[in-house]
């Protein structure tokens, strides 16, 4: 057999990446996809680790997220090219009366992340989906109109969502925030608990603009933090 990496899809690559640790092997990513097939237990061959394997693969393909059954990260880069796209159009075409074109609405964006996902899953996956399954649920009570969507972030299905809610203003959040910190309580018996921050998008950036920014101040301020505190941590930006 040749050393060299055949030329293979990121979503094969992502999908077998999943399957594997699904069936249980060490985690391992070394560059290209055949350092996923040197190790001493290789079982995507079987009829399970196909089917497992034909899952992810269709997963990576798919606008929804097979576990949560929220928008896939495909789905999510999908409106926020859209919004880009929107928005460089209101602010170069004009009308027949000379006027520019209405931006797409603003709205608020929630980008949150599971709490001790890491911890759960060394119980085995099913714990640490179980996890991921009671903050998609408790999103789905904030998200509930039509044009409110919610995001899995990560190709491989990573533990942050993203919910964006256009229309909603900032004196809507505590509103929001407080049905969301309900329906997880309910839904997990208070054993699960999510890192939260909230900003507005569309006043002067897009969606994706404050997507970056979210994240990257959520992560920080984790870093500060060190340890989460209450049952749901919020921190919102304007």
């Amino acid at each position: 057999m040749s050393d060299r990496t055949p030329e293979l899809p990121e979503y094969t690559i992502n999908a077998a990446v999943k399957a594997n640790e699904k069936l249980g092997d060490v985690k391992d990513r070394r560059p290209g996809f055949w350092g996923l097939f040197q190790k001493k237990v290789h079982r995507l061959s079987t009829d399970k680790g196909t089917d497992i394997l034909d899952t992810y693969e269709a997963a990576e393909l798919s606008d929804t997220d097979m576990l949560t059954g929220v928008g896939s990260a495909r789905a999510q880069e999908k409106f926020l090219a859209m919004d880009d796209s929107a928005r460089r159009e209101a602010s170069t075409t004009h009308d027949r009366r000379g006027e520019k074109l209405a931006p797409p609405e603003n709205g608020l964006l929630i980008y949150m992340d599971v709490d001790g996902l890491k911890d759960a899953n060394l119980n085995g996956y099913e714990e640490g989906d179980k996890l991921l399954k009671h903050v998609a649920n408790a999103a789905k009570t904030i998200a509930r109109r039509p044009k409110d969507v919610i995001f899995r972030q990560g190709a491989g299905g990573g533990d942050e969502f993203a919910i964006f809610l256009p229309g909603d203003k900032s004196k809507d959040m505590a509103t929001i925030i407080e049905r969301f910190e309900t329906a997880l309580r309910d839904l997990s018996n208070g054993t699960v608990t999510a890192s939260m921050i909230v900003g507005e998008y569309g006043r002067g950036s897009s969606a994706r603009e404050t997507l970056i920014t979210l994240d990257k101040r959520l992560a920080a301020a984790k870093a500060e933090r060190h340890k989460r505190g209450a049952h749901v941590e919020t921190i919102y930006i304007k």
